[in-house]
Parts: C-alpha cells; sequence; structure tokens
C-alpha cells in the first residue's frame, strides 16, 4: 500500500509541477505583457496592459488577440456568387465540403450498402463464371443486385396481417 500511494503523490507532484510550468509559460489570449497568473508574485495588482509604439500602430501585438473589424463593401463584388466564394474562402468551406463529402461517401458505404454487397469484389465474367471465389462479382451484377435490394423495400419486411383468435 505504501508503494501505492508513494506513486499517486509522485503522479500529483509532477501533475501539479506541470501544471505551473503551462501557467508560467503560457500567453494564449491575454492582452498582457506579462502571464496572466503570475505565480512568483502573490500580489493581486493589476498588471500594464500592452500598448504599442508609434512605429507599429498598424499590427497589433503578438500577444494581443484581436478581430478584423474592417467593414465590409458591397460594391468589393461584382456578383452574388464572387460574395458567396469570399465568405466561403473566410469561413474554410472548402476543405470543409471536401471532408464532408469523405464522411458521407464512408457512411452511405457502411449504413446503405447491405454487407453480402460489401464484401463482394469485381471480377470479369470470366471469373465469375468460373466460380472461383464466392464473393466475385460483376459491376453490372453488382450494381443490379443493390438495386433489387432496395426495389424489394430494402431488406425491412413489415407484416401488418391479423391473426385470427383461435376458439
Amino acid at each position: 500500500m505504501k508503494g501505492y500511494t508513494s506513486s499517486i503523490s509522485r503522479l500529483s507532484c509532477l501533475t501539479l509541477l506541470f501544471m505551473t510550468f503551462l501557467c508560467k509559460s503560457s500567453f494564449a489570449f491575454t492582452t498582457t505583457k506579462s502571464s496572466p497568473l503570475n505565480l512568483a508574485t502573490s500580489s493581486h495588482a493589476p498588471q500594464k496592459a500592452f500598448v504599442p509604439t508609434k512605429q507599429h500602430q498598424t499590427t497589433p501585438p503578438l500577444t494581443t488577440l484581436s478581430i478584423k473589424t474592417r467593414k465590409f463593401d458591397e460594391s468589393e463584388f461584382e456578383s452574388a456568387e464572387a460574395k458567396s466564394a469570399y465568405f466561403d474562402k473566410i469561413n474554410g468551406m472548402g476543405p470543409g465540403m471536401y471532408l464532408f463529402i469523405i464522411v458521407l461517401l464512408i457512411n452511405v458505404w457502411e449504413f446503405s450498402i447491405p454487407v453480402e454487397y460489401r464484401r463482394n469484389k469485381f471480377c470479369s465474367a470470366a471469373q465469375v463464371e468460373q466460380q472461383l471465389d464466392p464473393h466475385c462479382m460483376t459491376f453490372q451484377g453488382w450494381a443490379s443486385g443493390i438495386a433489387d435490394y432496395y426495389k424489394g423495400g430494402g431488406g425491412i419486411h413489415f407484416d401488418f396481417s391479423i391473426e385470427e383468435k383461435a376458439p
């Protein structure tokens, strides 16, 4: 039991040291020049805000979280398509669309194609006639099999018949 508690205390000590290091070295999302949690001193005095010098007034400092506040001018774009493309580029819709298509194709393959057709591999008509592999199909047979599967209800069979009561 003693070895177990010592390993826990070592782990908690290492965690505390690591968290202290992160607090001292992190400047993310702060507007001040120094760390927001100054663990070296215990004073809670307000810290002086970083003010850029005259030579750098056009660019914000690296430690400042800023949002671009440029006014949108409708006359910059010739058409609504150009405006839409501009905003799609800003919002990251291009790379997001590729990811969406990949995820959509994976979901269609996993949840819409029946298992017996997902396991098949495409072969030539001669290989299918030889029947060397039971999972061998032509593309036309595969596509018509999936079409027939969904024409027949997609594997879902409802039985709405009412059984007569026994006497």
